[in-house]
């Protein structure tokens, strides 16, 4: 009714990586004929592929191409990075509040756009976000951090059929791991037993944002980037109960 398209609905954390628009939707045929592509803003040139389309290697591209922007200090991975959570925010904007974004967030200008800003950020002010100092070892994970699920990794249920005989069958019934994003870069989160139940009954899911305190960062020692960690490195996230119950039981010991 307000103009949220339809590949815009279908939009999830995902697939946003692999989300390509139709370039001809936005700037016509006349723009495709020419066979130079499209001009954006901050002067980068997006040139769609044979099919009209233009996805994460494009963008690539056109931020290469960005004034401004030294294409030796980025990487394919990390465009691709941050063309996934812009994607899916923009179209979560669009889907959450149809009628203040429809049709206004979702579209090449301001993708380009958002990748040029975490450009400036990120590699020109060198500032990182919650995730990335965490992960590199220049913060603490238990600081108060404000997280989104972007995905179910393990859900209870698999967990306490792969983990048997390696745990307890109570913990491995209860058991389940996310993946939590700050919007720049995502971690493997290890729930415990009570936010687990808030999962498999939906009460937590992906969209849902998550306020932690008190986290340990799990997994090998040495720092390193979010895009090359390890699949063992994960934050263990526990509930304000389960920290109030073992507060409660080292004052008494």
């Amino acid at each position: 009714m307000y103009g949220v398209s339809k590949h815009c609905v279908k939009i999830n954390s995902k697939n946003a990586e692999s989300f390509q628009f139709h370039v001809q939707d936005y700037f016509g045929k006349e723009s495709l004929r020419a066979g130079k592509g499209i001009q954006l803003a901050d002067g980068g040139w997006l040139v769609p592929s044979d099919d009209g389309k233009a996805g994460k290697e494009e963008f690539y591209r056109a931020l290469c191409d960005t004034p401004g922007v030294d294409p030796k200090l980025i990487s394919r991975v990390w465009v691709y990075n941050h063309y996934r959570w812009i994607i899916w925010k923009l179209a979560a904007m669009e889907f959450a509040f149809p009628k203040e974004f429809a049709s206004r967030c979702l579209n090449p200008e301001t993708v380009l756009l958002q990748l040029k800003h975490r450009y400036d950020i990120e590699i020109d002010r060198s500032r990182r976000s919650a995730i990335k100092k965490i992960m590199e070892r220049d913060d603490t994970a238990a600081k108060t951090l404000v997280l989104c699920v972007s995905e179910v990794i393990l859900s209870s249920t698999h967990l306490s059929e792969t983990h048997s005989g390696k745990t307890s069958g109570a913990e491995a019934s209860k058991a389940a791991v996310v993946e939590l994003t700050d919007g720049w870069y995502a971690i493997r989160a290890q729930l415990d037993p009570p936010l687990s139940a808030l999962l498999q009954t939906g009460r937590l899911g992906i969209g849902q944002k998550v306020v932690t305190h008190g986290a340990e960062l799990l997994g090998p020692p040495e720092a390193c980037s979010p895009l090359e960690a390890s699949e063992t490195l994960m934050l263990k996230v526990r509930s304000l109960n389960a920290r109030a119950r073992e507060n409660a039981s080292r004052q008494l010991s």
